[in-house]
């Protein structure tokens, strides 16, 4: 009797939305200085680095006009049960459409026009228009804010520079995955997005979502698509792992955990202005601006077969299908970002990875997200074949933000969403307190709105618990709070979140235009006793203690039975920012061994496309051969098999060393080792 091995996705270890966003709103003067400071683009693509009150008055200025009235999402959000009909939604576009259109014929008279304009998560018009006139539009009582439009830089220009990869795609003759066909095996891939070369339009999504029993659009997937030129779905968007499947030719993505891997091993990349990255890929690449770089082999054609439903898990028999699969059709590379912890060398699963490598398909998988214990790494990476990837953290900093109290003392904090400029006023602080008068969580909307005097232009003071910790950010933003200070419930800053773009707690988009800071637990009390004070923030940078170590949560080996080496090599998966699913242009910062499997995945299509001739087990020992043990801090055996992956040498070198049976484990270089476990 064969018993089917459940299957679980090796990553969300956290969900950071990235979307680009503006800034805080500021006053008149401060709106010019905030578009000099930044160097905003303009609308002939020039950027400004003088002051802007003495150039041209006439340069156009992108920015956004935040409106009276809450958008359908802080609507919503304050339903009883946060349901609202259609024609309720409706309704509420309607009625700010309409206000927003009134405002129209002056924004045009003033020589400006409208680029875009908001409903659902922001009440708000996008504008160009001559500088000399963003004064004048500030002081309309129909305007409660002006704001210049900004645009983040996020970490996945940070893990691909960090390796090397640009240097492989500009040396000579350089690779960028050309010719080479990349598997996704996991929970689809949204094809309709900017990094995959589909119209970038949340629209795009929703038709094809609606349509997903159908086959896809042809434009967008299949031989002719740009970029996902073909798949399957073997499971159906229902499935769950405890119920039936039911096929159907069209893997679109409805999770984003498929979406997101898939960029990283090959997407094309999105600007700042949301537009698919169209090169060049070389050396020069990251001096760009992006919503989401590159992927590491951005040329290389990528198949999405589906083995998971909207949510739950799925099973060995799928999986194996899939692995079927992606053979039959004369895959290069397969990508599982999947695996069931304290793998086995029983399941099914390890047996066709180690059967597809024969056949001349790389099989790269996660080793898991069960932590460091022994044994625990999954399979199916722990096939003696496949290369099974652990994670590590490869940003070497964050930015921060100083807070200069109006007592006399200067901390320290994170900046969790990167937000730039910072206010330049002080601020008056804003302690939100539970009725015994503790420091409250802030958990509540109704804390914000009801706070006597109202938080407006003040930085709001929270503690980390119970909800969401971006949660903060947005009721603060909605209550106009200038900035909102969350403090640490255990040691260390919060987690870096990137650019907030919806509430996890709701799921309710919401695009925080404020600065998020996290504050240090020992800290706390500082900041709460300068309550009814001020602060004033500044810019600076901290460091990342976790920066090269291995990630608290990557799984452990050796194999069971034999203890055999795994997991095989070791590649960024703290914090990584590739696609979000339905956004059109947006990306998402995620972490997991299933943001390390797709970096050595894009890797392995670069060293078959350097050496078409060599067969799985030489790309694998290329790989492991040059992993580089020096760029692990607390470096073990057991949990990074032969270091951090190094493209460049995996690429170049003609000199490698394995097994016969392909059971790659061994490293070029020379580390003395004091233990091995």
């Amino acid at each position: 009797m064969l018993i089917a091995t459940v299957f679980v996705l090796s990553a969300f270890v956290g969900i950071l939305p990235a979307a680009q966003a503006a800034a805080n709103a500021l006053n008149v003067s401060e709106i010019l200085k905030a578009f000099d400071a930044q160097g905003i683009p303009l609308s002939d693509g020039t950027r400004a680095h003088t002051d802007l009150l003495a150039m041209n008055p006439n340069t156009a200025v992108t920015a956004i006009l935040k409106l009276p009235g809450d958008p359908v999402a802080v609507v919503k959000s304050q339903m009883p049960d946060m349901q609202l009909s259609a024609a309720q939604k409706d309704a509420i576009k309607a009625e700010l459409k309409a206000r927003q259109g009134a405002l129209i014929p002056t924004i045009e008279s003033l020589g400006g026009r409208v680029v875009a304009q908001y409903q659902v998560a922001y009440n708000g018009i996008a504008i160009q228009i001559p500088r000399s006139k963003l004064a004048g539009l500030a002081q309309l009582n129909a305007v409660v804010s002006v704001s210049p439009v900004q645009a983040f830089s996020p970490a996945h220009t940070t893990t691909l520079p960090f390796l090397g990869v640009p240097q492989v795609w500009g040396g000579t003759p350089g690779f960028r995955g050309e010719g080479m066909k990349i598997a996704i095996i996991d929970t689809g891939i949204d094809y309709t997005h900017a990094n995959f070369g589909g119209p970038g339009t949340v629209a795009a999504f929703e038709t094809a979502f609606a349509n997903s029993a159908l086959p896809a659009d042809p434009s967008m997937f299949g031989p002719d698509a740009p970029k996902v030129k073909g798949g399957t779905d073997l499971v159906g968007d229902a499935y769950t792992g405890l119920n039936t499947e039911v096929p159907d030719p069209n893997p679109l993505d409805c999770n984003g955990h498929g979406s997101h891997t898939a960029g990283t091993a090959g997407g094309f990349g999105v600007t700042s202005a949301g537009a698919t990255y169209t090169g060049p890929y070389d050396a020069s690449t990251f001096s760009g601006s992006f919503k989401i770089g590159p992927g590491v082999a951005p040329l290389a054609d990528l198949y999405s077969v589906r083995v998971f439903g909207c949510s739950g898990f799925t099973s060995s028999q799928n999986v194996v299908t899939a692995i079927e699969w992606a053979v039959d059709h004369d895959m290069d590379v397969i990508s599982m970002s999947l695996g069931s912890d304290f793998g086995t060398t029983a399941d099914v699963s390890v047996e066709a990875s180690n059967n597809a490598a024969l056949a001349g398909t790389i099989v790269v998988a996660a080793a898991g997200n069960a932590g460091p214990s022994p044994y625990i790494v999954s399979s199916p990476g722990i096939a003696a074949r496949a290369i099974s990837v652990a994670a590590d953290d490869a940003t070497a900093s964050f930015p921060g933000a100083t807070v200069a109290l109006s007592t006399g003392t200067t901390l320290t904090t994170i900046n969790a969403n990167g937000i730039s400029p910072l206010p330049s006023a002080a601020l008056k602080i804003a302690v939100l307190r539970n009725a015994d008068g503790t420091p409250s969580l802030g958990c509540d909307p109704a804390e914000y709105t009801n706070f006597p005097g109202g938080v407006a232009g003040m930085l709001v003071v929270t503690q980390r618990g119970t909800c969401a910790r971006v949660a903060r950010a947005i009721y603060g933003e909605m209550a106009g709070a200038a900035a909102v200070a969350m403090v640490n419930n255990g040691p260390g800053y919060p987690p870096f979140e990137g650019p907030i773009t919806s509430n996890p707690d709701t799921g309710i988009p919401f695009t925080v235009t404020i600065p998020f800071l996290g504050v240090l637990l020992s800290d706390g009390p500082t900041l709460v006793s300068a309550d009814a004070g001020t602060g004033t923030l500044g810019a600076t940078t901290i460091a990342n203690p976790g920066f090269k170590a291995f990630a608290s949560f990557s799984s452990a080996g050796p194999q069971d039975l034999n203890s055999a080496l795994k997991p095989d090599i070791v590649a960024p998966g703290v914090s990584v920012q590739s696609t979000l699913i339905g956004s059109g242009t947006e990306g998402a910062r995620f972490s997991g061994t299933s943001m390390a499997t797709p970096h050595v995945a894009g890797i392995a299509a670069l060293v078959r496309e350097a050496h078409p001739s060599w067969t799985v087990a030489e790309v694998k020992a290329a790989i492991l051969n040059t992993g580089s043990s020096d760029l692990v801090a607390g470096y073990l055996v057991r949990r990074g098999g032969t270091g951090v992956v190094q493209p460049i040498p995996a690429t170049e070198t003609n000199v490698i060393a394995y097994f016969d049976r392909g059971a790659v484990s061994l490293n070029l270089g020379f580390r003395e080792l004091g233990h091995a476990f």
